[in-house]
C-alpha cells in the first residue's frame, strides 16, 4: 500500500475546468480554481491564522468512476497532457505545494481507503499540515487509529450529535476531531447558526461551511464567527476575506 497515490479531485464541477491551469494557480492568487478555498484561517482546523487553505477530495482506487465520467461528459479515467492535464494525485498535490494546508476528504468509507491516505500523507511528510475528513465515521476513526497525529474532521454522525447537543446549549464535549466541514442547511434542517458556531468553538473545534458562493452569505457567516468558507467563487471569497481583515485591523 505504500505506493498507493490516490487521485485528488479538485472540484465538483469539472466539465468546464482546465485542470492543469487551475491546479497551478489555486495556490497563488485564487482567481482560477474550483471549490477548494477555505477563506479564513490556515490551517483550517486552527483558528487565528491569516493565509488561505484549500481542499482536495481523495479517491483511493486510482480511477474515477464511470458515473463521474458520465455526469461531467468528459473522460476522467485517462491522463491528459497540456492544458487538460488530468487529475493530480494526492501525492502530487502534497508534494508540489509543501507550504499549503490541505483538507482531504475520503469518499470511500473503508479502513483500506483511510490507510492509503495516511500512508501517502506520511510519505510526503505532510502530517502536520493536513486535516482528513469523511462523511464516514469508519473512515475517520481508521485515520485516528493509523496515525493519531493527523487532525481529523467530524464525520456525519459526529456532526449530527454536535448539532443536537447545541440545541440543548451544550458543546460537543471532549471529541476526537478538530474541525467540521458542514453545509449551512441540509434539506429543511438548518445546521449552521450562531448558536451552533458558539457551541462548536467552546470545544475548540473549527467550523467551515460549504458551499457558499454569494457574497452576502459569506459576510453573514464570517460575521457569525465561522472559521472558513468553502466556495466555487474564490475570487469573491478572497475579496470578502480581505475586506474583513481590513475592517478587523481598524476596529
Amino acid at each position: 500500500m505504500s505506493d498507493c497515490t490516490p487521485p485528488c479531485r479538485l472540484s465538483h464541477q469539472l466539465s468546464a475546468l482546465p485542470i492543469g491551469r487551475s491546479y497551478s494557480r489555486i495556490a497563488g492568487d485564487g482567481r482560477w480554481g474550483p471549490k477548494t478555498r477555505s477563506l479564513r484561517s490556515t490551517p483550517a482546523w486552527q483558528r487565528g491564522r491569516t493565509a488561505s487553505s484549500w481542499t482536495s477530495t481523495c479517491r483511493p482506487t486510482g480511477k474515477s468512476s464511470s458515473a463521474t465520467t458520465r455526469r461531467f461528459g468528459v473522460d476522467l479515467e485517462h491522463v491528459w497532457a497540456g492544458e487538460r492535464g488530468g487529475i493530480p494525485t494526492l501525492r502530487a498535490v502534497l508534494g508540489r505545494y509543501r507550504d499549503a494546508p490541505v483538507i482531504i476528504e475520503i469518499k470511500t468509507g473503508t479502513p483500506e481507503a483511510a490507510r492509503a491516505v495516511v500512508e501517502v500523507v506520511r510519505d510526503v511528510g505532510a502530517v502536520d499540515r493536513v486535516c482528513v475528513g469523511s462523511f464516514s465515521l469508519i473512515a475517520v476513526q481508521a485515520v485516528r487509529i493509523f496515525e493519531p497525529k493527523i487532525p481529523t474532521s467530524g464525520s456525519r454522525k459526529e456532526g449530527q450529535l454536535a448539532l443536537y447537543r447545541s440545541w440543548l446549549g451544550l458543546s460537543p464535549g471532549r471529541v476526537a476531531y478538530r474541525a467540521f466541514q458542514v453545509p449551512e442547511q441540509a434539506g429543511r434542517l438548518r445546521v449552521v447558526t450562531p448558536r451552533f458556531v458558539r457551541a462548536v468553538h467552546r470545544a475548540n473545534v473549527a467550523l467551515q461551511v460549504w458551499t457558499v458562493n454569494e457574497e452576502s452569505d459569506m459576510r453573514r457567516l464570517l460575521g457569525w464567527g465561522v472559521d472558513g468558507i468553502i466556495t466555487d467563487r474564490p475570487d469573491v471569497g478572497a475579496r470578502v476575506r480581505d475586506d474583513e481583515r481590513r475592517t478587523t485591523r481598524y476596529r
